[in-house]
């Protein structure tokens, strides 16, 4: 079979955007994105270290 033809295979899905999942670096508390350690949490986040909260 060729391409076009009915039962023919269609071309592969490319995959679009970003296959990384960023759920195990978002805060639960407040949504912060923390890649890095000591990246900032939202003001008043409760998970926040005690020296960073205000």
């Amino acid at each position: 079979m060729t391409q076009g033809e009915p039962g023919a295979a269609a071309e592969p899905v490319q995959p679009q955007g970003d296959a990384v999942c960023w759920l195990h670096l978002v805060c639960e508390s407040c949504g912060a994105l923390l890649e890095r350690e000591g990246d900032p949490h939202r003001p008043g986040c409760d998970a926040a270290p005690r020296e960073a909260r205000p």
